[in-house]
């Protein structure tokens, strides 16, 4: 659990700072979930919260380290990644701010994944950009979740 805990936190640190050992960190977090038998140990508090947070990495981490690690990333395991918004145990679950959280992560996926494939004329994005706004134009500093939109 330590050495899971140290290297969310680790990522963390780097995402505030900037630093460039933030790609090896990641590589070390994605190597460590890989083995899931260090993963039985970890009391089940602990354990959510750290794989919430290696889920949030998981989804917004690939499409930083280029085309081609977020393509993949993206069309493959973003369902995968979402459990972090639909915490049950979390005060802020309520269906709305779940459903706009979700859909703007969808909408934002979709425009990177056809931005990255070529397909988008330059309207395409206006458009696909205005809506994804548009979405996200009843969010404040109220709604549960709101700073997990940026």
């Amino acid at each position: 659990m330590s050495t899971w805990a140290t290297l969310v936190l680790l990522l963390v640190g780097e995402t505030v700072t900037g630093d460039h050992d933030f790609i090896h960190i990641f590589a070390m977090l994605q190597s460590f979930l890989e083995k899931p038998n260090q993963l039985l140990n970890v009391p089940p508090d602990a354990g959510r919260f750290l794989l919430q947070q290696s889920q949030m990495f998981s989804l917004f981490t690939p499409p930083f380290l280029g085309p081609d690690h977020g393509s993949s990333a993206l069309q493959q395991q973003t369902d995968n990644c979402l459990d972090w918004i639909e915490d049950p145990t979390s005060e802020y679950s309520s269906f709305s701010s779940v459903l706009l959280l979700k859909n703007a992560i969808y909408v934002a996926r979709d425009l990177y994944l056809w931005e990255t494939q070529g397909i988008l004329s330059a309207i395409d994005r206006q458009n696909i950009a205005e809506n994804l706004l548009q979405l996200l134009a009843p969010v404040n500093e109220n709604t549960p979740r709101m700073h997990a939109f940026v």
